[in-house]
């Protein structure tokens, strides 16, 4: 492949379905790795935007916290309840540290002394469009500004969990952490970064 990025040629785009989550149907061509071209083919984006999610951790008690939440996609593979880091979309012009700070607040009822970021990284690029932004964000549990569990009017039923540094590693090697954004922050955690 040449140095400089691949050219491409988009013919069109379509939205197919605008609900809480909206899909496009474009047709692109693109110059291919070995430099002729491919398409035009019709390819589909589940229109996501920007996300965050973070590690929530209090090093003064060396607690975790996390969300427990349901999720019908992952019902194939699992009960429907997973145990998730503390999440969201990034609502217009708030950077990915103000999304932070919200969704800690509404989630787990707890405001970030200090976030540092961990990464930033397409969650799944053959399907979707969402970026997402990983932090650490360090808290005291005892100032607890509330119960967090969500939004009600956007459907969130989120139980809270507060485990210590043995409970995450136990969790970890029966696989109870099915989402890739938690498996990457407490192999962070666990390596000894935090």
């Amino acid at each position: 492949m040449a140095d400089d990025a691949p050219a491409f040629t988009i013919h069109s785009v379509e939205t197919v379905l605008d609900d809480w989550y909206r899909v496009d149907a474009a047709r692109v061509s693109f110059r291919t790795a070995a430099g002729d071209w491919a398409g035009p083919q019709r390819v589909l984006c589940l229109e996501r935007g920007e996300s965050i999610a973070a590690l929530v951790h209090d090093p003064a008690r060396d607690l975790f916290v996390f969300v427990r939440q349901f999720r019908y996609p992952s019902l194939r593979h699992s009960d429907g309840w997973l145990v998730e880091l503390v999440a969201g979309g990034i609502d217009g012009d708030e950077t990915p540290e103000a999304a932070t700070a919200r969704e800690m607040v509404e989630e787990v009822g707890l405001a970030p002394r200090a976030l540092k970021p961990l990464g930033e990284f397409f969650v799944s690029p053959g399907g979707t469009s969402e970026y997402a932004y990983l932090y650490y964000a360090e808290v005291d549990t005892a100032e607890r500004s509330g119960a967090g569990g969500g939004n009600d009017h956007e459907g969130e039923h989120i139980e809270v969990l507060t485990w210590t540094r043995d409970q995450v590693r136990a969790a970890l090697a029966q696989g109870v952490f099915k989402e890739a954004r938690l498996l990457l922050a407490v192999q962070w955690a666990l390596a000894g970064d935090c």
